[in-house]
């Protein structure tokens, strides 16, 4: 290698921590709350919402399924347009794209306009998260990276803790429940400019563009100012370049058990996660909770999750021979913890202490797996690899509240949804068991 050949990945990995990678942390973790915000703000609200529309709560339903399927195809669409025309461009244009529909959801009593307004927004917020992810941790040290990735995630269950707090002062003081989304949108309007400003492109998308040197070199100076870059430099990366198209090369090169098993694993916890999101709330009001510290609590599993995620991605960046089977413990203790949640009855502390241990172990775990499917793919295909496993895990926002809309509508006691939920965190741990017996992460 000559001295104007410059390896990125390399030098990523040799640099300290400075602010250049706190900077990028924060903007990324600023898109994570603001889809954070809106992802959680329906399920909270829904126990004031119907009351104010005269509808049951499992009505809503649909409205919890359009967000998913917004997400899902969100997934499946932007994650490979980036990693196409660039990372940073299609993260912008999904903050710009929400904008709109929650001020929208803000102005409407309108099932049918609900329904709409949750399936643009999370085409556009929730479809962009891997992209987020996957560009965090590009930039990360690759012995951290993990850990630091899942800090960027943090931001959404920061995002669901504010949302809890805003929607339980609307159902204490009878509030209009349509602010949510005011704010929601106000938001989402002030991270444009932070992110236009502050977020860098992904530098492995750069090497593997023509003509894109002096982008790089302005970048790589962001990082540490003092380091010399030969004019004439030329820009590569460890990992060999693939070609294809990048969904494809997720089933090659020994990838395609991986692959599957991976989805199966986040379609599995997501069941069980966006039920507790969206219906948690609600359950607990049935169980004789007030509805302020119900939504309280339901809030409240997201700091187990900001909790849980630290504790289990360190345990993952110190031993990540065995972070699958550390996934995998994890995901079997969320499904006893779920099953707690129904032995509390109408006692707050109870359901308080179960729902937090459910976060810690069903959100905090799912937050590791989320930075882990953002780095174990090579580059050409890392957005799509974090995004389409995301995205199976986005049909679970499909089915599991009309699932839980179905039940509640069929007059199923609080137990026996919480039951339900219960098992599916321990297929979800089947999965990561099998990956981490049969199918080595094929990077890192």
């Amino acid at each position: 290698m000559s001295d104007a050949t410059i390896d990125l990945t390399a030098l990523l990995d040799s640099h300290k921590l400075g602010r250049f990678h706190l900077r990028v942390l924060f903007v990324c973790g600023l898109c994570c709350f603001v889809s954070g915000f809106f992802a959680v703000g329906m399920g909270f609200i829904v126990p004031v919402a119907a009351a104010a529309m005269h509808l049951s709560p499992g009505a809503f339903g649909p409205v919890f399924s359009a967000m998913g399927l917004g997400s899902f195809l969100g997934s499946l669409i932007c994650t490979p347009a980036a990693d196409r025309i660039g990372r940073k461009p299609v993260i912008l244009g999904g903050l710009l794209l929400a904008v709109p529909f929650l001020f929208l959801m803000a102005m409407t009593d309108s099932l049918l306009v609900l329904i709409w307004a949750q399936f643009f927004a999370g085409f556009a917020l929730m479809g962009t998260i891997p992209i987020v992810l996957a560009l965090a941790g590009e930039f990360m040290p690759k012995h951290w990276r993990v850990t630091l990735t899942m800090l960027v995630w943090i931001g959404f269950n920061l995002g669901s803790i504010v949302t809890g707090i805003v929607a339980s002062r609307l159902a204490s003081a009878a509030g209009d429940w349509h602010y949510l989304f005011d704010v929601g949108g106000m938001i989402a309007i002030a991270a444009v400019p932070v992110v236009a400003l502050f977020l860098p492109e992904s530098l492995d998308f750069l090497a593997e563009i023509p003509r894109s040197e002096r982008r790089i070199t302005r970048i790589l100076r962001r990082l540490d100012s003092s380091m010399t870059i030969p004019a004439n430099a030329r820009f590569v990366l460890e990992e060999r370049e693939e070609q294809g198209f990048p969904v494809a090369l997720l089933f090659r090169e020994g990838r395609k058990s991986l692959t599957l098993l991976l989805w199966a694993m986040f379609f599995c916890n997501m069941v069980a996660l966006v039920f507790i999101n969206s219906w948690l709330a609600t359950i607990l009001v049935a169980f004789g909770i007030a509805k302020d510290v119900a939504i309280m609590t339901a809030a409240l599993t997201n700091l187990g999750g900001i909790i849980g995620g630290i504790a289990v991605s360190e345990a993952c960046d110190r031993l990540p021979r065995h972070r699958f089977a550390l996934l995998a413990t994890a995901f079997l203790l969320g499904g006893v913890a779920i099953a707690s949640i129904a032995q509390s009855g109408s006692r707050p502390e109870l359901a308080l202490a179960a729902s937090f241990f459910a976060g810690f172990f069903i959100m905090g775990t799912q937050n590791t797996a989320n930075a882990i499917a953002a780095t174990i793919y090579p580059t050409a295909m890392r957005s799509t690899g974090a995004g389409w496993a995301i995205g199976m895990g986005h049909i679970a926002q499909i089915t599991a509240p009309l699932l839980g809309g179905a039940m509640l509508v069929l007059e199923w006691s609080p137990t026996a949804m919480l039951g339900l939920a219960a098992l599916t965190p321990l297929v979800a741990a089947l999965a990561a068991w099998r990956i981490g017996r049969s199918a080595a992460p094929v990077a890192n």
